[in-house]
């Protein structure tokens, strides 16, 4: 699909989770994250040093996670597995509250954009971010790339994005110094997020 297929596809999975959690939109300030992915049944567990092996610790009570899990260390900023009868969203609870709440909504937008519950059987599982196949799997690229654009479209939506600079640049004349730090504030994003995004927007 082209691009701008994708932004209607990325935004119908957003107002997919915003109708499923009954929530006004665009939101008056942060995007009530922990209501959007309470509203899929999924749970939402943040972990100190967060990796595979602490996902399969927890995942043990639970479902039999894959037994590779149990020999690898390499650490995550995010992770989300899912079946058809359940699901989890586990982000590294060492990353600040910024970096924690876009994992969370990354992870999210796997689950709405790649993963279809009502398709598994009792023991399939989806797992994403697996830096090994990030990086030599195009079509893992994608789809990464994918989950980043809809914690962006989530985290930061445009019409919020547009009535905050308006407002900055009304009382501090345009100055584009202040826009990034500004919106990531009221938004709780990282300030690199922010400044991603005005630029995507046009707005700096």
């Amino acid at each position: 699909m082209n691009w701008a297929e994708e932004r209607d596809w990325l935004l119908a999975a957003v107002q997919r989770a915003v109708a499923q959690a009954g929530c006004a939109w665009p939101p008056a300030g942060p995007t009530p994250l922990r209501d959007l992915i309470a509203a899929f049944n999924l749970v939402h567990s943040e972990m100190h040093g967060l990796s595979y092996v602490q996902v399969a610790k927890a995942l043990c009570k639970f479902v039999e996670p894959p037994a590779d899990f149990w020999r690898k260390h390499i650490p995550l900023a995010g992770f989300v597995f899912a079946n058809s009868h359940a699901g989890w969203i586990f982000v590294n609870q060492d990353d600040p509250i910024p970096r924690r709440r876009f994992s969370a909504a990354h992870e999210l937008g796997h689950y709405l954009l790649h993963f279809a519950p009502e398709s598994c059987n009792d023991e399939d599982g989806f797992m994403q971010d697996d830096p090994d196949m990030a990086e030599d799997n195009d079509h893992q690229a994608a789809i990464e790339r994918q989950a980043n654009r809809f914690a962006a479209e989530l985290l930061m939506p445009e019409e919020s994005c547009r009535r905050i600079v308006a407002k900055l640049q009304k009382s501090f004349g345009g100055d584009p110094t202040f826009l990034a730090p500004r919106l990531a504030g009221e938004l709780l994003v990282s300030r690199e997020a922010a400044s991603w995004r005005l630029r995507s927007l046009g707005l700096a």
